[in-house]
């Protein structure tokens, strides 16, 4: 529904109307009357316009990519209808974006929740030719493609996986990821650039995947209040476990997912929700269970 507002030179010339109609009226002064009516009807006609402006107003829109909780994200919105209307479009609570109908632009906002999203808010504004009135209305306007905004990450220590059993090697001098440093591995296999950009000793692995096993992720208690800072604990620790080249499932609630990329897993985690608890029998099959806890951080289990 539309809300209408007045421009200072409407506020004055409201403030007009009944004084002019009151005083003409019981002075029989006709022109004065006459401002008074004429003033009203000019206003009368001012909201009729703006509804109808409003109403014939169009607004497509869409997102350039996902992007993480607190980035800037940009969104792109094509305006049309009544032809040379000059209006505003606000998406998101973020820049607004003036335009002249029909025409196009982007507008940037901050990401302030994470989730799926297949519509965003969006505030019109539009005024009329005389200046006077002017209309403001709030819509829902549906996305071209749904877009996620993930959680941001929180840093979180996870501990070298118990020992899975799985003894596969590769061919010698392979390479298939990098893993902790343990005592005994050569310092030729020490990787530099992760360790200048990390602070943490790696180690070239030599070894297939298949040594380091399948892993579970699962999210603890997920408290209303804790679940962003749940949700970016889930992303680092997938994030560190697929680098130490662990086929990864992740446990929320009562749904298991096999994990086939990072960012399968960050659209996952955008949309969990509260009061959940893991079903860790779920788990059986999954190998070590990493559980992940606001306060207590990441911990192993074995098998349920």
């Amino acid at each position: 529904m539309p809300r209408y507002g007045l421009s200072p030179l409407g506020r004055g010339l409201f403030s007009l109307v009944l004084p002019c109609i009151i005083l003409g009226s019981m002075s029989g002064q006709q022109v004065v009357l006459g401002i008074g009516i004429g003033v009203g009807l000019l206003m009368i006609i001012g909201y009729v316009w703006s509804a109808a402006v409003l109403k014939s107003v169009e607004i497509e829109a869409s997102a350039s990519s996902d992007v993480t909780l607190g980035e800037t994200l940009e969104i792109w919105v094509a305006v049309s209808g009544a032809e040379g209307l000059e209006c505003a479009v606000e998406v998101m609570n973020g820049e607004t974006l003036g335009l002249r109908i029909p025409a196009s632009g982007s507008v940037l906002a901050v990401a302030r929740q994470m989730g799926r999203f297949d519509a965003v808010p969006v505030v019109v504004q539009t005024g009329v030719p005389d200046g006077v009135v002017g209309a403001v209305e709030r819509r829902q306007v549906s996305l071209a493609q749904p877009i996620y905004v993930y959680p941001a990450v929180v840093p979180v220590t996870v501990p070298v996986a118990p020992h899975n059993g799985a003894t596969v090697s590769s061919e010698a001098g392979e390479m298939t990821g990098l893993r902790e440093y343990t005592p005994g591995d050569k310092l030729r296999d020490v990787h530099w650039p992760a360790l200048a950009r990390s602070g943490t000793v790696l180690v070239r692995d030599h070894r297939s995947p298949t040594t380091h096993g399948r892993v579970t992720v699962a999210l603890g208690h997920v408290h209303a209040d804790k679940t962003e800072k749940l949700a970016g604990m889930a992303r680092s620790a997938i994030h560190v476990l697929i680098q130490r080249g662990h086929q990864v499932n992740l446990l929320i609630g009562a749904e298991l997912i096999a994990v086939s990329s990072e960012v399968e897993a960050w659209r996952r985690l955008a949309c969990i929700t509260a009061d959940q608890d893991p079903m860790l029998e779920l788990a059986r099959s999954g190998g070590p269970i990493l559980t992940l806890d606001p306060t207590r951080g990441a911990t192993w289990a074995t098998q349920v």
